[in-house]
């Protein structure tokens, strides 16, 4: 199985240090395509030093100034390594950790995504492809949808608004061309190579995209949304708060905590593996008021 990502900008390298560390750890041997753009250059030097199991591709693409627009474009990547691979391919957005290898979650479907029963109901962020040429032709013409969204102002304010069931440009356009519906789990999709057929799983499983309780029958966390404000300036909101986000927030800070030792042995500089530093939390602080808010709660997780 091969697993390909990508990350673009200096903000996200604690992200992708967490990724790395989580893939290298939870699925052995595993091979990683990873497309990254306008990171220093001492960094990518230690990302590729430590994670010798990682083939990293620069890339110069235009980004456009709004998240909106720039994160779809992963899908410009990810269909280029489509014709680069074979085989089994794990997409994932590089805000995720691996928890457990997801191998087995591969079936008889071409393609397996996730789904919710929440206002956006789907999440591109962990995508399990089996290669083949009619493969290659539906993530084509889901990568032009993106594109023909983005020329839309219209459709772009539709695909991110909290009135509809997309939550981002990408997921409307996969959303539309699968015709998807929360009340179904499979799916066929012609294309001139043949059918392909498609599968949702919940994403309680296979990509958990809320603040939750850490649990062994997770097999990846989704750092997404909110997270950033967290992870970047300490602070928790509305929808992500401390008590619901604390376990997922430590293991971020513990996996970033073994990938930035995991640099230093590698022979990167204190300054260097500081570029990939996280908001300064007061961790013993926080473990007591957790404990405390457990105690409050009756529900003391093992922490």
């Amino acid at each position: 199985m091969h697993i390909v990502s990508s990350g673009y900008g200096m903000q996200y390298l604690p992200y992708i240090a967490v990724f790395l560390q989580s893939v290298s750890t939870a699925i052995k041997n595993s091979k990683i395509l990873f497309y990254i753009q306008d990171i220093d250059e001492d960094c990518l030097d230690i990302l590729c030093k430590t994670y010798q199991n990682s083939e990293f591709i620069e890339t110069d693409i235009a980004f456009p100034k709004r998240n909106v627009e720039r994160i779809p474009l992963k899908m410009k990547t990810w269909t280029e390594a489509l014709s680069k691979l074979n085989g089994d391919i794990l997409f994932l957005d590089c805000d995720t950790i691996v928890s457990k290898s997801p191998q087995g979650f591969f079936s008889d479907a071409d393609i397996t995504f996730t789904s919710k029963d929440e206002q956006f109901q789907i999440n591109t962020g962990v995508m399990l492809t089996k290669n083949s040429k009619a493969v290659q032709f539906f993530y084509q013409q889901w990568t032009q949808d993106i594109l023909n969204i983005l020329t839309d102002e219209q459709r772009i304010e539709i695909a991110c608004s909290a009135q509809h069931h997309f939550g981002a440009v990408d997921q409307m356009a996969f959303y539309e061309l699968i015709n998807f519906n929360l009340e179904k789990n499979n799916y066929v999709y012609n294309t001139p190579y043949g059918p392909i057929s498609l599968a949702s799983m919940p994403c309680d499983e296979l990509n958990q995209v809320n603040s939750v309780p850490l649990n062994d029958n997770i097999y990846i966390y989704h750092y997404k949304g909110g997270w950033r404000q967290i992870i970047k300036s300490g602070e928790f909101t509305q929808y992500r708060r401390f008590y619901e986000s604390y376990p997922m927030l430590l293991l971020f800070h513990k996996t970033l905590k073994k990938a930035k030792k995991a640099m230093l042995l590698n022979g990167a500089s204190p300054k260097t593996v500081e570029k990939f530093s996280i908001y300064p939390f007061k961790w013993g602080l926080f473990k007591i008021k957790y404990f405390l808010l457990s105690l409050l709660n009756n529900n003391l997780y093992s922490i």
